[in-house]
Protein backbone atom coordinates (compact mmCIF):
# COMPACT_ATOMS: atom_id res chain seq x y z
CA UNK A 1 0.00 0.00 0.00
CA UNK A 2 2.83 1.92 0.23
CA UNK A 3 3.22 2.41 -3.74
CA UNK A 4 -0.25 4.29 -3.30
CA UNK A 5 0.68 6.79 -1.14
CA UNK A 6 3.17 7.70 -3.84
CA UNK A 7 0.91 8.28 -6.48
CA UNK A 8 -2.73 7.58 -5.60
CA UNK A 9 -4.04 9.77 -8.51
CA UNK A 10 -2.15 7.25 -11.14
CA UNK A 11 -3.54 3.97 -8.76
CA UNK A 12 -6.98 5.02 -8.23
CA UNK A 13 -7.41 4.61 -12.25
CA UNK A 14 -5.50 1.79 -12.51
CA UNK A 15 -6.89 -0.40 -9.87
CA UNK A 16 -10.96 1.42 -11.24
CA UNK A 17 -9.62 -0.23 -14.93
CA UNK A 18 -8.54 -3.75 -13.46
CA UNK A 19 -12.02 -4.01 -11.62
CA UNK A 20 -14.08 -3.70 -15.09
CA UNK A 21 -12.54 -4.89 -18.20
CA UNK A 22 -12.77 -2.75 -21.46
CA UNK A 23 -15.69 -3.64 -23.69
Amino acid sequence: MSCTNAQPATQLPYLKNTNKPSP
